[in-house]
């Protein structure tokens, strides 16, 4: 990551470049205190830390087909 950039500023920036891009956040919050905090957009979702190749692949096929 940029220093001078925050992951949620670069996601704003890259889906205003393209709206039909998606975002998948790796955040180190357990799963429902994530789901309850994180303020996701349209096209945003995440997947808690660590989490192995498998889970990764889940979430961003799972997501890319909603």
């Amino acid at each position: 990551m940029p220093v001078a950039i925050k992951g949620r500023e670069l996601a704003d920036w890259i889906q205003a470049i393209g709206p039909r891009l998606r975002v998948v956040f790796p955040i180190g919050f357990r799963e429902e205190v994530a789901g309850r905090e994180m303020l996701l957009k349209a096209g945003q979702n995440f997947i808690p830390k660590p989490a192995s190749a498998k889970q990764m692949l889940e979430t961003a096929r799972k997501f890319l087909d909603s």
